[in-house]
């Protein structure tokens, strides 16, 4: 019973996260213009998490190796509750409140990578030899669906409730303090680091670094990573700035709603058919080529469709997305020869660099937007990336050959 509290701890901790996430995005106007900044200033605000992502990754796989799992996690995951200090924007007076707002929300970003870093080195630990370790492995990385499930659902309640969008993202601060603290008393089963002295772990890193699996994953990645993130973040805007003036406020704030939900609730379901679909042997390189045709169609159901094609591409979009997640994200598993902190390097170095990318290409999309005053050119580009991205795939296919 123990090792399911543990890997349920480690779920909601990041589910909590990726609500404050995804918070910012359905709020990204009226921040705006309570702030008095543009829209490329006001996506910082969600994409600064991504910024940290990048740094955040090398240093979960850092603190995984110093510390081992238990420690290296709780050390990691107390930046996010840094998020309490927007409760008390109204007492800072001596810096811009922006400046505040993106430097807590870095910070935070920095925990949530270490938390999204440690799922699944957490459910290897776990169950290792264990026939529920796919499924665990699976559920742990949708805890971001659930959680940006809530945003989009939730966010204006709770900002209402609280008196205010600055009490409702501290609110996840506080929840993860709690998280915290039960983490330390039931997570007892620790693994020190396995990998010998500290030159032979950086060996292995650079050794990682170098793998072409690794960079056949991140190049392939950042198309599919970009459709996801652009659906909660870039496509939201969409609808609250531009599809309003077709439909009314009203209506685009509830379209803001069901699009990213929906794509959130194909993205749960539809990893287990991945999953069935591996167990029958079907070969990843097909499925992702699968997926990113999907995507394609998908993505110019937003740009031609109107308000049917936002719902076609959030169903489609979900759907085919979600059988990546065995595929993918088994890849480093396969590589981790039973070391939870291997596995704990190549997914760091998987998710520093891809996060890198995002956050440049979704401040490109946004400032599309401030210069050209429409998402659709932004839209186009994220076209382009999943036509050329499975080329990447013969990195892959090459090493494993």
């Amino acid at each position: 019973m123990r090792k399911y509290l543990v890997c349920g701890i480690a779920f909601f901790v990041y589910a909590i996260v990726s609500t404050a996430w995804f918070s910012t995005s359905m709020l990204l106007k009226p921040i705006a213009d309570e702030l008095g900044i543009n829209i490329q200033q006001s996506t910082l605000i969600t994409n600064s998490i991504v910024l940290a992502k990048i740094f955040g990754a090398a240093f979960a796989g850092w603190l995984f190796y110093q510390f081992g799992l238990k420690w290296g996690y709780f050390i990691g995951c107390i930046f996010i509750s840094f998020g309490i200090v927007m409760g008390y924007l109204d007492k800072i007076s001596f810096v811009d409140p922006y400046y505040v707002i993106v430097g807590v929300r870095f910070l935070t970003g920095l925990g949530s990578a270490v938390a999204l870093a440690a799922l699944v080195p957490i459910a290897h630990k776990h169950f290792a030899n264990d026939k529920k370790l796919g499924t665990v492995i699976s559920i742990n990385i949708n805890s971001n669906i659930v959680g940006s499930l809530v945003a989009f659902w939730c966010t204006y309640q709770i900002a209402a409730w609280l008196g205010g969008w600055q009490n409702s993202l501290a609110l996840y601060g506080y929840l993860n303090i709690i998280l915290l603290v039960l983490w330390v008393f039931l997570d007892t089963k620790d693994v020190k680091p396995v990998l010998g002295e500290k030159k032979q772990g950086f060996k292995v890193l650079k050794q990682t670094l170098k793998s072409n699996v690794m960079w056949g994953m991140v190049l392939y990645y950042i198309a599919p990573l970009l459709f996801l993130n652009s659906i909660s973040l870039h496509v939201v805007a969409y609808i609250t700035i531009e599809l309003k003036d077709v439909v009314g406020e009203e209506t685009a704030i509830n379209i803001s709603r069901y699009v990213p939900s929906l794509v959130s609730v194909a993205a749960v379901i539809t990893p287990f058919v991945g999953g069935w679909l591996k167990k029958k042997g079907f070969g990843f390189v097909k499925v992702f080529v699968f997926v990113n045709a999907g995507l394609i169609v998908a993505m110019l159901s937003v740009i031609f469709g109107g308000v049917g094609g936002l719902f076609v591409a959030a169903v489609l979009g979900g759907g085919v997305f979600g059988l990546l997640v065995p595929f993918l994200f088994a890849l480093p598993i396969e590589m981790s020869k039973d070391k939870p902190e291997f596995a704990g390097y190549i997914v760091s170095g998987f998710w520093s660099v891809s996060f890198a990318i995002l956050f440049i290409n979704n401040q490109l999309i946004a400032y599309t937007y401030d210069v050209f005053k429409t998402y659709i050119y932004g839209f186009w580009y994220i076209v382009l990336l999943l036509a050329i991205s499975p080329l990447s795939l013969k990195l892959i296919t090459k090493e494993t050959k």
